[in-house]
Protein backbone atom coordinates (compact mmCIF):
# COMPACT_ATOMS: atom_id res chain seq x y z
CA UNK A 1 0.00 0.00 0.00
CA UNK A 2 1.69 3.57 -1.04
CA UNK A 3 0.08 6.30 0.74
CA UNK A 4 -0.19 9.78 -1.27
CA UNK A 5 -1.61 12.66 0.20
CA UNK A 6 -3.55 15.24 -2.44
CA UNK A 7 -5.90 17.73 -2.33
CA UNK A 8 -9.47 16.71 -3.18
CA UNK A 9 -10.53 20.18 -4.55
CA UNK A 10 -7.90 19.69 -7.57
CA UNK A 11 -9.39 16.86 -9.68
CA UNK A 12 -7.58 16.52 -11.78
CA UNK A 13 -4.52 16.02 -9.95
CA UNK A 14 -6.85 13.18 -8.01
CA UNK A 15 -7.67 11.25 -11.26
CA UNK A 16 -3.59 12.10 -12.61
CA UNK A 17 -2.61 10.12 -9.10
CA UNK A 18 -5.24 7.22 -8.93
CA UNK A 19 -4.49 6.93 -12.85
CA UNK A 20 -1.09 6.54 -12.66
CA UNK A 21 -1.24 4.26 -9.83
CA UNK A 22 -3.59 1.88 -11.07
CA UNK A 23 -5.20 2.36 -7.76
CA UNK A 24 -7.86 -0.04 -6.79
CA UNK A 25 -9.03 1.25 -3.42
CA UNK A 26 -9.03 4.46 -1.96
CA UNK A 27 -9.67 5.78 1.38
CA UNK A 28 -11.08 9.34 2.32
CA UNK A 29 -12.43 11.84 4.76
CA UNK A 30 -15.63 13.01 4.03
CA UNK A 31 -15.08 16.42 3.69
CA UNK A 32 -11.77 18.54 4.02
CA UNK A 33 -11.93 21.98 4.35
CA UNK A 34 -15.47 22.17 3.79
CA UNK A 35 -15.24 21.00 0.61
CA UNK A 36 -17.41 17.79 0.26
CA UNK A 37 -15.04 14.92 -0.97
CA UNK A 38 -17.47 12.56 -1.41
CA UNK A 39 -19.72 14.06 -3.91
CA UNK A 40 -16.41 14.12 -5.85
CA UNK A 41 -15.10 10.12 -5.55
CA UNK A 42 -18.62 9.28 -6.38
CA UNK A 43 -19.15 11.37 -9.97
CA UNK A 44 -15.52 11.78 -10.98
CA UNK A 45 -13.22 9.45 -9.48
CA UNK A 46 -14.68 6.07 -9.52
CA UNK A 47 -16.00 6.23 -13.14
CA UNK A 48 -12.51 7.40 -14.21
CA UNK A 49 -11.03 4.53 -12.89
CA UNK A 50 -11.18 1.00 -14.68
CA UNK A 51 -9.34 -1.53 -11.46
CA UNK A 52 -11.12 0.68 -9.24
CA UNK A 53 -13.29 -1.64 -6.78
CA UNK A 54 -13.30 0.34 -3.36
CA UNK A 55 -13.52 3.58 -1.70
CA UNK A 56 -13.99 3.79 1.79
CA UNK A 57 -15.54 7.21 3.60
CA UNK A 58 -13.27 7.41 7.12
CA UNK A 59 -15.72 9.99 8.52
CA UNK A 60 -17.95 7.92 10.08
CA UNK A 61 -16.03 6.99 12.91
CA UNK A 62 -17.76 3.44 14.26
CA UNK A 63 -19.62 2.88 11.88
CA UNK A 64 -16.20 2.66 9.32
CA UNK A 65 -14.44 0.15 12.24
CA UNK A 66 -17.64 -2.06 12.18
CA UNK A 67 -17.70 -2.23 8.33
CA UNK A 68 -15.26 -4.37 7.32
CA UNK A 69 -15.45 -8.29 7.78
CA UNK A 70 -12.33 -9.50 9.56
CA UNK A 71 -12.87 -13.03 7.48
CA UNK A 72 -12.58 -11.39 4.41
CA UNK A 73 -9.00 -12.76 3.04
CA UNK A 74 -6.98 -10.35 1.63
CA UNK A 75 -5.06 -10.22 -1.75
CA UNK A 76 -1.79 -11.45 -1.91
CA UNK A 77 0.57 -8.97 -3.15
CA UNK A 78 4.05 -8.78 -4.14
CA UNK A 79 6.50 -5.59 -2.98
CA UNK A 80 8.65 -3.35 -5.82
CA UNK A 81 10.66 -0.73 -5.10
CA UNK A 82 11.06 2.57 -7.01
CA UNK A 83 13.71 2.57 -9.65
CA UNK A 84 15.97 4.95 -7.76
CA UNK A 85 16.36 3.03 -4.23
CA UNK A 86 19.57 1.69 -3.48
CA UNK A 87 21.96 1.17 -0.99
CA UNK A 88 21.57 -1.08 2.56
CA UNK A 89 18.44 1.27 3.82
CA UNK A 90 16.25 0.26 0.32
CA UNK A 91 17.32 -3.53 1.63
CA UNK A 92 16.13 -2.56 4.97
CA UNK A 93 12.64 -1.60 4.80
CA UNK A 94 9.76 -3.93 3.10
CA UNK A 95 7.32 -1.58 2.50
CA UNK A 96 8.65 2.26 1.00
CA UNK A 97 7.15 5.08 0.36
CA UNK A 98 7.77 7.69 -2.13
CA UNK A 99 6.99 10.76 -4.00
CA UNK A 100 5.47 10.34 -7.18
CA UNK A 101 6.54 13.51 -8.10
CA UNK A 102 10.36 12.38 -7.28
CA UNK A 103 12.36 11.68 -10.17
CA UNK A 104 15.60 11.92 -8.55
Amino acid sequence: MVMVAVNPAYRAQLGYVLRQSRAAGLFYAGSYRDFAVTPVVDNVVVPQLLEFKKAVSCSYGETFLESGDPRQELPRTTACLPPNARGPAAEAWPIRLWRLSDDR
